[in-house]
């Protein structure tokens, strides 16, 4: 009895092995077409084909021999070089004795197959190879990232159309209306790039617009919005990444005291709340703008991919910071392609008076310059000092002097002109530079600490200063 109900459990569990093996199969047989219909739709935008090098890549057609000689054609024979033999040490002695070196000799054996002399060519399989591939195809094999369409991109115009074309007044509105221009947005995960991980980062216009299109991105859609809201980088800087990002606005002292009462327009930075049911949840942070205070709405780029609004909620989201909004009613700093041009619309009244402008400028041009020269001004160089002395303007010694000049400085050529002749009272420097050069170490030291002296006496005389206007 015991034996019967022993093959009975053998027999149920080989037809229940065998039911779940007909399952699978029937399974994998209705799927595969599905599979294989997919992977039929896939398209490949590298614009390369798929190629592994066989040996048919090698081969050159049987009417183009690579050898470079035609069937049946003379060529040189072979000659036998020391490649084609094999040399040995043979025994040569008949002794019945102990056999040392002196009893072999060197016999070479001809081990070569080919024929010396001239012979006619015939084609062989090597004729026909080649040592590179002559297919002329790359090696090329398709990967996840030949998937990836980079023409999927957006130009400046195409990212300036989502902004509203007339902006608010101040700039917490203006971050407010922008922000909401972008709420939805996603990135475009057709278009990618694979990191040093394998892992798939995805083009953005935020990326586009600062450089770096496949890079996380909630701190460039921040710069992105600073930027057309007309917020200058001096003012908040922008950035890419959030460690430098941070360590930018701490130097800045842009973070709020705590206890700040934050504002639309203002940003705000938040993390994940950890979850105690989820030990190894990625906490991950944000930034974002302020767009309804009173409602806790931000608006937030890079939250699971798009530009979302969101509600805050302190289960989900901690706090960290705000940086106050630069509050200004003006729009000069409003990028120059989203402003409205008012420049023929200028007001005559804010015009600056000219006519007033101009007098005030002649008043100040009309003012007096008191200034008397020093009495006496040196220049010093390493080979000589040179000393000017101002000219006295006595109207007796001035005429005497002029008249001495003319006589002395004047030269009348043969054709009639009048040509001054210039000399120095001083003795020509360069014989005072030979002169130098012929005296002792200790003769110019004694020069050198007289013009010392000469000079310190020179400073501690008074000196008339030149009178400022101002």
């Amino acid at each position: 009895m015991n034996h019967k109900l022993k093959n009975e459990r053998i027999r149920r569990r080989l037809v229940s092995i065998l039911s779940c093996i007909v399952v699978f199969c029937t399974t994998y047989a209705l799927i595969l077409p599905a599979v294989t219909l997919e992977r039929d739709d896939i398209v490949y935008y590298c614009g390369k084909e798929e190629h592994q090098h066989t040996d048919e890549c090698y081969e050159s057609p049987k009417d183009r021999p690579l050898c470079g000689l035609k069937e049946g054609e003379m060529v040189d024979g072979h000659v036998h070089d020391e490649s084609c033999y094999k040399t040995e040490m043979v025994l040569d002695c008949l002794e019945d004795h102990e056999h040392t070196d002196e009893c072999y000799k060197e016999e070479k054996t001809l081990v070569c197959d080919k024929e010396e002399g001239a012979q006619e060519h015939k084609h062989s399989s090597k004729c026909f190879l080649s040592t590179e591939p002559l297919c002329g195809k790359e090696v090329h094999t398709h990967s996840r990232e030949c998937e990836s369409n980079k023409g999927l991109k957006e130009t400046k115009e195409d990212w300036e159309h989502s902004i509203p074309a007339k902006l608010k007044d101040t700039a917490a509105e203006r971050m407010v209306q922008i922000a909401l221009s972008q709420k939805d947005y996603k990135e475009v995960k057709e278009n990618f790039e694979l990191d040093e991980e394998g892992h798939e980062q995805y083009y953005t216009r935020y990326g586009e617009w600062y450089g770096r299109p496949y890079e996380d991105w909630n701190v460039m859609f921040v710069s992105f919005v600073l930027r057309y809201a007309g917020i200058k980088n001096e003012q908040i800087p922008y950035g890419h990444d959030w460690n430098e990002w941070i360590e930018d606005l701490t130097k800045k002292q842009l973070f709020a005291d705590e206890g700040y009462l934050p504002k639309d327009g203002d940003l705000i930075f938040i993390k994940d709340k950890e979850d105690e049911n989820v030990p190894d949840k990625e906490i991950r942070n944000y930034a974002g703008i302020v767009t309804d205070i009173e409602n806790r709405k931000i608006v937030v780029g890079d939250l699971n991919g798009q530009v979302k609004e969101i509600t805050l909620d302190d289960k989900e989201y901690e706090t960290n910071a705000y940086v106050a909004m630069i509050e200004s009613d003006a729009k000069d700093d409003v990028p120059a392609d989203k402003e409205e041009n008012d420049d023929n619309e200028t007001n005559e009244e804010e015009r600056p008076d000219e006519e007033t402008g101009k007098e005030e400028a002649n008043e100040e041009e009309t003012d007096p310059i008191e200034f008397r020269m020093p009495e006496q001004f040196e220049i010093e160089n390493e080979d000589f000092t040179l000393k000017l002395t101002p000219r006295v303007f006595d109207e007796d010694v001035q005429e005497e002097n002029q008249e001495q000049t003319e006589e002395d400085s004047e030269e009348t050529n043969e054709e009639g002109l009048k040509i001054k002749k210039f000399s120095l009272n001083e003795e020509n420097i360069q014989d005072k530079i030979d002169a130098e050069n012929e005296l002792t170490k200790e003769e110019l030291e004694q020069i050198a600490q007289a013009n010392e002296e000469q000079k310190k006496e020179d400073e501690d005389k008074p000196r008339l200063l030149k009178k400022s206007r101002f």
